[in-house]
């Protein structure tokens, strides 16, 4: 995460940043960004934590906070066990990125993200099978990689470049998707694919600004699983059937 991602992940962490309208929030968020470069913010500063102004020493400071409402308990992944998938059909990305890992492939190309319009080429995806290969789709561009693994790793897809595990993999380019679907594919043949897998984050940026930060969790009084978006306060729950498994509390 590059500090600017950081302090924007500050501020997007709660909807309640005190002092959001003062005029030294820009030169704080400067400050920090030229005092940290590309190292990390202080020791004990976690993701989440957000911007509070001390109006008694006049300056931002950097408070602990959880990153979701205190209804819902973040979970380190959200697990997939066949026939569960989450889908965003209201949030317009043209990036893309998801931390996540297969548990089990089979013949198809199984998604474990993709972005785009009901078949169109406005589309953006990744998957594996048990070929086994990586398969990245962008637009009507097609591309494939080394050996599918078990093993946790990073994608990173956009309309320009497309990264695996930081490494540049194409820089196919597209149009703009439409609709963001976990576990699953919007594309050709419509909503199918589910693939057995765990992700451990995902988001969704749109002309450089991030649109949606989904992080696992779940409700801690139905104990519903799914995943919390702390950009637009919204909880996601399953769209297909049986129940999502859940990884350790954070």
């Amino acid at each position: 995460m590059t500090p600017e991602e950081k302090v924007q992940s500050l501020i997007n962490a709660s909807n309640s940043v005190t002092g959001k309208s003062s005029p030294n929030l820009t030169a704080a968020i400067q400050n920090l960004v030229n005092g940290y470069g590309g190292d990390p913010l202080p020791s004990g500063t976690a993701n989440g934590d957000i911007l509070v102004w001390d109006n008694t020493n006049q300056e931002w400071v950097v408070r602990h906070s959880p990153r979701l409402p205190n209804k819902y308990q973040e979970i380190e992944y959200i697990e997939n066990s066949g026939t569960q998938w989450l889908g965003f059909n209201n949030i317009s990305v043209d990036r893309i990125v998801a931390d996540f890992q297969y548990l089990a492939l089979s013949t198809k190309g199984e998604f474990i993200i993709n972005a785009g319009a009901l078949n169109t080429d406005a589309n953006l995806g990744f998957a594996g099978n048990s070929t086994p290969i990586w398969r990245w789709f962008i637009g009507t561009n097609a591309g494939s990689g080394s050996s599918v693994d078990l093993a946790r790793h990073t994608i990173d897809l956009s309309t320009t470049a497309q990264y695996f595990d930081g490494e540049i993999i194409s820089s196919y380019t597209s149009n703009a998707p439409s609709s963001i679907a976990l576990f699953n594919s919007f594309y050709n043949s419509g909503l199918d694919i589910p693939t057995q897998a765990r992700i451990y984050s995902a988001k969704g940026y749109k002309d450089g600004e991030i649109v949606t930060c989904l992080i696992p969790c779940y409700d801690k009084i139905t104990s519903v699983i799914g995943m919390y978006d702390t950009v637009n306060g919204v909880f996601y729950t399953n769209a297909g059937s049986g129940t999502f498994t859940k990884g350790a509390d954070v």
